[in-house]
């Protein structure tokens, strides 16, 4: 139903649905499972060896430093406009210095903030559901998705995992780096390497339209 089950998926969630909808669902998923397994194995090996002067120098990140990653990787997301609402939603709660509420209109609940998996539901798991309802009802779409047309569209080849490797190794070491700061989590790890994988990319207008390099990188 083309929705993230957690927000580290999103970036994942634009090309493999894409890639459904084209009868290559099978192919999405073994690349996200791959590409998954490789970044596992990358971030328990690498720490072996580099973890103490990554420690080092990610104790010198301070306000200023956390401030412009943060803003790196908002900008990223959606341009400008969508990072700006995103800082909007996160001021919604008790102020944490000084206990104030800030937006919450009175609403008790609203409180303790917007919960980010309870936001991505309502806005995209809701309107993704009812966009297909409609375009079901109407016979502009299938309800379920294609079947693969041939053997490749369900697998992933050799051939693909040879071209993934660079990004596979690129986007493992971003995600090591980011994984040293405290306090930033998968989400931003992800998008910065799809958005890396974009850029070294032969074929970048692919991307967030069925492209498995961009679930390649962002797994």
């Amino acid at each position: 139903i083309g929705t993230p089950g957690t927000p580290a998926a999103a970036a994942t969630v634009a090309d493999g649905y894409a890639l459904g909808k084209q009868g290559k669902a099978g192919k999405a998923i073994k690349t996200a499972l791959f590409s998954s397994a490789f970044g596992c194995l990358f971030s328990s090996i690498v720490p072996m060896f580099v973890a103490q002067p990554i420690a080092k120098y990610a104790l010198n990140f301070g306000p200023a430093e956390y401030t412009i990653l943060m803003l790196f990787a908002l900008t990223m997301i959606k341009g400008l406009l969508g990072g700006c609402l995103g800082l909007l939603f996160g001021c919604i709660g008790l102020d944490q210095g000084f206990t104030t509420p800030r937006l919450t209109f009175g609403i008790l609940k609203l409180t303790s903030g917007v919960d980010l998996v309870v936001m991505m539901i309502g806005i995209l798991a809701m309107s993704q559901i009812l966009h297909s309802v409609e375009s079901t009802g109407l016979g502009n779409a299938r309800p379920n998705l294609p079947p693969p047309a041939c053997k490749d569209d369900d697998r992933m080849t050799l051939k693909e995992a040879k071209s993934f490797l660079p990004h596979w190794l690129r986007s493992s070491a971003l995600g090591c780096g980011i994984g040293a700061l405290p306090g930033l989590g998968p989400a931003l790890a992800c998008y910065i390497g799809y958005d890396v994988g974009k850029k070294f990319s032969k074929h970048p207008e692919k991307f967030g339209k069925g492209s498995t390099e961009g679930v390649a990188c962002s797994e």
